[in-house]
């Protein structure tokens, strides 16, 4: 995101970082996919909350009203 960011000519503040991660940190945390046995080990959790899966960006977009194209 970050360098998104920068490629576009914008650069963001460092609150303005921190108040993206929180809220990166929110949306990937909201589903962890069923494993075989359903018991996730804690280095499995921590790597599920470091991505978003595409139903947590489409509720993301939902909640921020941005438009999804086809």
């Amino acid at each position: 995101m970050k360098n998104l960011l920068k490629v576009s000519g914008y650069t963001p503040t460092y609150e303005m970082m921190k108040n993206l991660e929180k809220i990166f940190r929110f949306y990937a945390s909201l589903h962890m996919p069923m494993h075989k046995s359903n018991k996730l080990t804690f280095d499995e959790i921590n790597h599920q909350n470091k991505i978003i899966s595409i139903s947590e960006f489409y509720k993301f977009c939902s909640d921020f009203a941005i438009p999804l194209t086809k």
